[in-house]
């Protein structure tokens, strides 16, 4: 079967006869004990998709048309590989104090090079702040800043390669700063 890497753009193509309409993609990971995961959607005749983590010796993608699913076809087993992150933490429902001393980590698989590390305020909308650039270990001791937030995640992204990233699962809280008289 064929290899794909983690951040390439695949085309997912497919031919109709005598039916027309969209059609969905999906892929199964752990095919076929996984679940189908949607990709999306496309009434052309192909699909472009950019691979994402986690790797798998055992992928299968499915095509399926919208209005009938029981028009639909499954490639052969496929690879996907290459580099990825997952971020630790915080990875979601955490609070943060201001001021203090939290470590950001993440675990690397088939990378190496240096990541940035960046902070989102305001997920999903907001944007993307750098914390650091070129770190070469899987974690950084973050000072917590003052902003406070209920919305933020963080991202561990290549250094050379943009596509290459995760951010956190869910969203992390920064406590705002007070002062309480007990």
């Amino acid at each position: 079967g064929e290899t794909w890497t983690i951040g390439s753009i695949q085309t997912i193509d497919w031919n109709m006869l005598g039916i027309s309409g969209t059609v969905q993609a999906y892929i199964d990971r752990n095919y076929p004990s996984g679940n189908w995961e949607y990709l999306g959607l496309s009434a052309v005749g192909s699909f472009y998709w950019t691979v994402s983590a986690p790797s798998t010796s055992n992928a299968r993608i499915k095509v399926q048309l919208s209005s009938n699913p029981a028009y639909a076809d499954t490639s052969g087993t496929l690879t996907i590989d290459g580099p990825w992150f997952e971020v630790v933490q915080p990875n979601g429902a955490e609070s943060l104090t201001p001021g203090s001393t939290y470590i950001v980590r993440w675990n690397a698989y088939s990378f190496s090079g240096t990541v940035d590390v960046q902070l989102n305020r305001s997920y999903s909308g907001g944007a993307w702040v750098t914390l650091a650039t070129d770190v070469g270990a899987d974690s950084l001791v973050w000072i917590v800043d003052q902003n406070g937030t209920t919305s933020a995640r963080i991202r561990v992204v290549s250094s050379t390669e943009s596509s290459v990233y995760d951010d956190s699962d869910g969203n992390f809280t920064v406590l705002t700063p007070s002062l309480i008289m007990l």
